[in-house]
């Protein structure tokens, strides 16, 4: 399999956290899933961690201030934390989902494609995809990163 080295998963996975993209397509996969994963938790806990400073500081002495005694600052930071944890696996879930339902997709839409028509021109599946085929197939691809047109493995 090809991979583009100007595509955004591989910018991601040699980027972020000081990456070196594998050559194995079954690694490299779950490499760029990982980051993506990492990054949307991240996102959505702070996310919530400023909505909640945010709601904090609006609400002013009528919710929680500095004079406040200490079991309800207790409770907020508990209900703080509650709600980031209810993110975190809310973000899990869905991220499951998706990806369980992009690969179906995908998976139907490109046989209804293949039934559709001829192509032209031969395109190199994804990396989702490859990723998918491997796994039924329950082999393990070896990645050739390209530059564009040219090689450079």
């Amino acid at each position: 399999m090809k991979v583009n080295m100007n595509s955004w998963h591989f910018r991601l996975v040699e980027g972020f956290l000081d990456g070196d993209a594998s050559r194995s397509l079954c690694v490299y996969f779950w490499q760029v899933a990982f980051r993506v994963i990492f990054l949307v938790v991240l996102g959505a806990a702070l996310w919530s961690v400023f909505g909640l400073v945010a709601l904090a500081a609006s609400t002013g002495n009528g919710w929680i201030s500095v004079t406040s005694p200490l079991w309800i600052k207790g409770c907020v930071a508990a209900f703080g934390a509650f709600v980031v944890l209810a993110m975190f696996a809310l973000c899990i879930v869905l991220i499951t989902l998706v990806m369980f339902g992009i690969s179906k997709s995908i998976l139907v839409v490109g046989e209804l494609f293949s039934r559709w028509g001829d192509s032209k021109e031969e395109q190199e599946p994804g990396v989702f995809v490859s990723y998918v085929k491997a796994k039924k197939e329950k082999i393990c691809p070896i990645i050739e990163f390209t530059y564009g047109d040219e090689d450079e493995s």
